[in-house]
């Protein structure tokens, strides 16, 4: 099924605006392929509306600083927000890696020329198009184990076929629905598609929590300045 089949005419239809056969100019259709990645980016954006993880392994070059990004070197899509980490050692060990935010990163890192077999604690900046992530102590080698929310795809034509998750179809049929309205005379709203746009997206926001759940974040306690001096040695 594509994304005009299955959501834009659907969408139409349910404003009465196709209901009586009337055919939609290729500019109305433009109009509603922006309408619906407009939409895309703003579940994408609100982070409880994707209720799936991706979970990817990224190598290790002994940096301190990495980009992630299609482009990045951590080359993979930029996250909207890392739900949890771990660094792989090339004999297999793994080690959680504590995810802070940058005050308190800033904080707790003394010595940013710190390197290890592991990492205890990590950044995102969250930047765009690249992201950077600050890990410390700076892993020598292994993988970094990403588990991540990531954004939804934005379609590229009406011709493009269907993979959305469960649930996003009917909530984008009906949202979609009513972002339209405004903008096409004669376009009738029922309260009904109202009511189920947000139905749908308080159901994706339901999900989220059911299936995510609340990030869980190793315990991180900051080293001393004195437990520093024999780290700079070597970990």
């Amino acid at each position: 099924m594509t994304l005009q089949q299955g959501i834009v005419d659907p969408a139409f239809k349910s404003l009465g605006l196709t209901a009586t056969g009337r055919t939609m100019a290729t500019g109305e259709y433009a109009d509603a392929l922006d309408a619906i990645n407009a939409l895309l980016d703003m579940a994408s954006a609100e982070e409880d509306m994707v209720y799936q993880l991706t979970h990817e392994y990224l190598a290790l070059t002994g940096a301190a600083t990495y980009t992630l990004g299609p482009a990045g070197t951590l080359a993979t899509v930029r996250p909207v927000r890392i739900r949890a980490a771990a660094v792989i050692a090339a004999n297999s060990a793994s080690q959680a890696v504590a995810i802070l935010p940058a005050e308190k990163y800033a904080q707790a890192v003394l010595d940013r020329t710190l390197i290890g077999l592991f990492a205890d604690v990590m950044a995102c900046d969250y930047a765009t198009p690249l992201a950077n992530l600050y890990l410390n102590p700076a892993p020598t080698a292994g993988q970094l184990e990403l588990w991540s929310v990531k954004p939804l795809a934005n379609f590229a034509a009406m011709t493009d076929v269907l993979t959305l998750p469960v649930g996003y179809i009917e909530f984008l049929k009906s949202n979609l629905a009513v972002r339209l309205a405004p903008a096409f005379a004669g376009a009738k709203l029922t309260q009904e598609t109202a009511a189920l746009a947000q139905s749908t997206r308080a159901g994706l926001a339901k999900l989220y929590r059911q299936t995510l759940g609340d990030p869980f974040e190793p315990p991180y306690v900051p080293p001393t300045p004195q437990q520093y001096m024999p780290m700079q040695a070597g970990r």
